[in-house]
């Protein structure tokens, strides 16, 4: 074998002076140059000599992928400054804005005489899950606190939510209590401008405690909520029954509420829901006032028609603002409402179209209540309303444009203030952005 490497190295040691005799001579541009030299980065490595990467090889790897990572996060916080923690964050909201005239200033929506404005929701909204079992929910309303609005504040839900299995959680904060089913039912999607007056109206008591509404009213404390194939519904442990928003508790004792939803032939066909609550009402002044209610809804949505209406009744403990004006005493109350709807485009169900709505709306605030030392509430009429309106859903149902004709009347009687069959006008358009 040694002979026949000698014999090769001998060969090419006598071929080389013919080669290079018959080379022609080196040019400049012929001449290596710094590029065509062998580099350190191009002299064979030991990962290239033995095919297995060295340490300090795989480290320069980490180093590279770890730089051109540090230079993408750079760029995605210069294109998007807004960041959070740990989880999800979802941003959302609902402005509404009203625009309308009436013909006296006392009217329900307005809140004023002749043409007006009226900014009705500034809603903002923060969703995420913290894990995939546990997610955060906050609204705040930017239009409460306004001369328009009420004074509970703008803080409207904060809790948090527990997913215990399929179609179950526990939330736990502050929100919505599951009263009424018009009351649960979003604000940017109601099918007239405003809720029904039992929501509305309860609160109106002249010089008394304000009590709270009878839907779409918020309290603090632990719900649990289920949604299933035949039936949902949702139970609550709170401090009230919306006295308590955004407040302390100065009670012992708690609320109980509720609402069940069942659906016969499944979540297509009718809706029918009970709802109630009761417990320790509101502790004012040394009474504890009550705060029970009970009623029933239904919801059917046959082809291009809305059927939809709701009775609910109840007895709320009432007392002066001044102490010594009259006796705490309970008034007796009902509410009720019942709403036609038609779709004149098959694709408002999908949230594109026009809808045409009727509806007939009744409040007695228990004016004929009386306590045991003659205390009426006097200053409280009977309320029946008649709305007629259509909506506009573009979008998908991100934006709305709502038109409302309402015929205000009233039956008070002596000393009401609100004369007997004195009747209001308004006409209210409402500009509606989800976003």
């Amino acid at each position: 074998m040694h002979k026949l490497v000698l014999g090769l190295v001998l060969t090419s040691l006598s071929v080389a002076p013919a080669l290079a005799q018959n080379a022609s001579p080196p040019t400049e541009t012929a001449m290596p140059t710094e590029t065509s030299m062998p580099t350190e980065t191009s002299m064979p490595t030991e990962t290239a000599m033995t095919g297995q990467p060295t340490d300090q090889t795989i480290s320069d790897q980490i180093k590279a992928l770890q730089k051109q990572l540090d230079a993408l996060k750079a760029a995605q916080a210069k294109a998007n400054p807004v960041t959070h923690g740990p989880g999800s964050l979802v941003i959302s909201g609902t402005m509404q804005v009203w625009a309308g005239a009436a013909t006296h200033p006392d009217t329900t929506y307005m809140k004023t005489g002749g043409f007006g404005f009226r900014l009705r929701r500034m809603e903002v909204h923060l969703d995420g899950d913290i894990d995939p079992g546990l997610s955060y929910h906050l609204n705040a309303d930017f239009a409460r606190g306004s001369s328009t609005q009420s004074s509970l504040g703008i803080l409207q839900d904060i809790f948090l939510a527990y997913k215990t299995a399929p179609g179950q959680e526990v939330d736990f904060g502050q929100t919505k209590i599951p009263l009424s089913e018009i009351g649960i039912e979003s604000s940017g999607h109601l099918p007239t401008i405003e809720r029904p007056l039992f929501v509305l109206g309860s609160r109106n008591i002249s010089g008394g405690v304000s009590t709270p509404q009878w839907g779409d009213i918020r309290d603090e404390g632990i719900w649990y909520k289920v949604s299933q194939k035949m039936f949902a519904g949702q139970i609550s442990l709170t401090q009230g029954a919306g006295d308590y928003q955004n407040m302390g508790d100065n009670q012992y004792g708690k609320q109980v509420t509720a609402e069940l939803y069942v659906y016969p032939t499944g979540k297509s066909g009718p809706q029918i829901g009970i709802t109630g609550s009761a417990g320790a009402g509101y502790l004012f002044g040394g009474n504890n006032l009550a705060r029970n209610r009970a009623g029933g809804s239904l919801v059917y949505k046959p082809g291009l028609w809305l059927l939809q209406g709701e009775y609910v009744a109840g007895a709320d403990g009432i007392a002066p603002t001044t102490a010594g004006a009259y006796p705490a005493f309970t008034a007796i109350r009902h509410g009720e409402y019942g709403l036609v709807g038609y779709d004149l485009t098959p694709g408002y169900k999908h949230g594109n179209g026009y809808q045409v709505v009727a509806e007939a709306d009744y409040w007695d605030p228990g004016r004929g209540s009386v306590s045991t030392a003659g205390a009426t509430i006097s200053t409280i009429s009977r309320q029946t309303n008649y709305t007629l309106g259509i909506n506009h859903d573009m979008d998908g149902g991100r934006r709305r444009l709502q038109v409302n004709y309402i015929h205000e009347h009233f039956d008070g009687g002596a000393g009401a203030n609100k004369a007997k069959n004195n009747d209001d006008d308004e006409v209210v358009v409402a500009g509606i952005v989800n976003f």
